[in-house]
């Protein structure tokens, strides 16, 4: 297999933003970019996965970590999730409840 960059991280001012798959095939290479980020008060706690167009649990994972640092920083944790991620989190029971703004995780 070809090596290919299968999902992307990239960091603004007030939004990390991740596009393409977020799958066990670049979980590693997703974590390493954000293991930084994780860890910095001060990063932004908004996560756009609007362009991810696959995820599993690999990818799950990786944004539960991301939400529990946050929490743990009492930073508030937001995501605009793509059709797909609203799924996976609908499945999970990770979708916020009716009435919440649909770009956070409960």
């Amino acid at each position: 297999m070809s090596e290919q960059l299968l999902c992307q991280l990239t960091s603004g001012p007030d939004c990390l933003q991740i596009s393409g798959e977020m799958t066990v095939h670049c979980a590693q290479a997703l974590y390493q970019q954000w293991r930084p980020l994780l860890s910095d008060p001060g990063a932004p706690a908004r996560v756009d996965m609007s362009e991810v167009t696959e995820i599993d649990t690999a990818g799950l994972q990786l944004l539960l970590l991301a939400r529990r640092t946050a929490r743990s920083q009492g930073r508030p944790f937001a995501i605009v999730a793509s059709p797909v991620v609203r799924s996976v989190l609908e499945l999970c029971r990770l979708a916020p409840p009716p009435g919440e703004p649909s770009g956070k995780t409960p």
